[in-house]
């Protein structure tokens, strides 16, 4: 094979061993490419919005809470707006990164 055909995108980043072409994972390594990163600096603000999200659901629920009939309902009401706080923030921001794509290589004792 001529070494002018490789491009760095079927070369492994870690241990520099040529992959198949539209590969996902090193053979030798066990290194894959994980699409739709998401950092530290994102992660930290998808906190801040679930934190932001819950609290005001919180509060929400506190002072409404009496105005509703039901506590199954309430309840319930609860339950979901909290999963959704929790998942939403999360999705946006995965389909916001779709484009980021990193190499990553899982530590693996010896």
């Amino acid at each position: 094979m001529n070494v002018d055909e490789i491009s760095e995108q079927n070369v492994c980043p870690f241990c520099n061993s040529d992959l198949a072409e539209n590969s996902h994972r090193c053979i030798k390594c066990g290194a894959e490419k994980v699409q739709g990163h998401i950092n530290s600096r994102e992660r930290r603000k998808i906190n801040i919005i679930r934190s932001v999200l819950i609290l005001v659901l919180g509060i929400y629920f506190y002072y409404f809470y009496p105005l509703s009939g039901s506590f199954l309902f309430a309840a319930s009401l609860v339950i979901v707006s909290f999963l959704l706080s929790m998942f939403v923030p999360y999705y946006i921001f995965r389909l916001k990164n779709k484009q980021n794509v990193i190499w990553k290589r899982k530590n693996i004792p010896l």
